[in-house]
């Protein structure tokens, strides 16, 4: 089984998402762009720690989606592949995404700095949205 997390729903240790991992190996918590996204707003740094601490301890269980961007058109029609969607490199490396995380943590600059920007992208990507989504 799949289960889809948003940013409150990774930040609670000890809730449904860890009830849910915790009933079978083979369920999978299902990451989107939007919650990176959300979980670089503010400190990034410690933003990404906090949303993703209890995540990358399960990092086997966890599936990250393409970016919505690269999604295929025919999403609506009901005929594409469901795995598909899933970005299976991005998911085989999410431990290193973790490992950076805490190289970070500890003050390595190649780390941190990778961090900040991806903070940056991330805001600016919001931003667009918003702005496209009023207009």
């Amino acid at each position: 089984m799949f289960a889809v997390v948003d940013n409150s729903c990774a930040r609670n240790q000890g809730g449904d998402l860890e009830r849910f991992l915790d009933a079978s190996t083979h369920n999978r918590a299902v990451l989107s762009d939007v919650l990176f996204m959300e979980s670089y707003k503010g400190e990034p740094l410690d933003n990404v720690r906090r949303s993703m601490a209890f995540l990358m301890s399960r990092a086997e269980q966890v599936v990250i989606l393409r970016p919505f961007c690269e999604l295929p058109m025919q999403l609506g029609t009901g005929s594409i592949d469901p795995h598909s969607l899933l970005d299976i490199h991005q998911s085989a490396r999410f431990s290193l995404f973790g490992a950076n995380i805490e190289s970070a943590r500890r003050g390595e600059v190649e780390f941190l700095g990778g961090i900040r920007r991806q903070g940056n992208r991330s805001l600016s990507v919001v931003i667009r949205i918003t702005v496209t989504a009023r207009a």
